[in-house]
């Protein structure tokens, strides 16, 4: 299970004065590039999942790794008591460099290298014989700071992740910038309310901007590649 926070951020100035206000010792980050999969009937997308392969690297020190997820579909909000938190069941697996090369080659199915949870056994049933095809990409920047959060339910020790993501399609481009934190699972319709209330407090301050909740980046992404095809007409 996942329980993700995310607050948008306007501008790349504002995410500047964010580390700097934190005190970020590493600014170069972690360069994740997410390629989603799912059957050309979109099935996946039809259950309310995804399924993800992502590479990082560290710019600090090159190391690179690859993680294969599953998100299932989104439980209501209404008991988490804040529109910022996102709570799905999750799968998710790092892998070998030649696993992943197997499943962007279309040799290996993300779903197989993941634990035969009910989760992934659910959607292999709704895919049939369907393969899954590579659909989505695009890349983001992410540098995390551990932060302490004074909140009406006391101190939260957090990792602020803080994010640049860059879209691009048929010579469109567009960047977003956010902030996310995870929050345990358990304890998500205790905590998400107070630590967006802190979180949006704080970024206030640092950003001069009142911060909203961000919705999920591909779906993000899938609104801006829409408007692309649309302007393109």
């Amino acid at each position: 299970m996942e329980a993700e926070l995310k607050l948008a951020l306007p501008s790349r100035a504002a995410l500047d004065a964010l580390l700097e206000h934190l005190g970020a010792s590493d600014r170069k980050g972690i360069l994740q590039s997410s390629i989603f999969y799912d059957t050309p009937s979109e099935t996946i997308r039809g259950e309310g999942c995804n399924a993800r392969l992502r590479h990082a690297l560290h710019r600090d020190n090159g190391t690179e790794s690859w993680v294969v997820t599953v998100k299932g579909p989104k439980l209501k909000q209404k008991e988490f008591k804040a529109d910022s938190i996102a709570v799905r069941p999750e799968e998710e697996e790092e892998v070998t460099k030649s696993v992943a090369d197997a499943i962007r080659a279309g040799t290996m199915s993300p779903l197989d290298a993941l634990p035969q949870t009910e989760l992934i056994k659910s959607i292999k049933a709704a895919c049939g014989q369907e393969a899954l095809r590579p659909r989505e990409m695009f890349e983001n920047t992410r540098v995390p700071v551990k932060h302490t959060l004074q909140t009406s339910k006391g101190v939260c020790e957090l990792t602020l992740e803080l994010d640049e993501t860059r879209f691009e399609f048929e010579g469109a481009r567009e960047a977003h910038w956010e902030c996310e934190v995870e929050l345990p699972p358990e304890r998500a319709s205790e905590l998400a309310g107070p630590v967006q209330a802190a979180l949006q407090e704080m970024l206030h301050s640092v950003c001069k901007a009142q911060c909203e909740p961000a919705p999920g980046k591909l779906s993000r992404y899938r609104k801006f590649v829409k408007r692309a095809k649309k302007s393109s007409l």
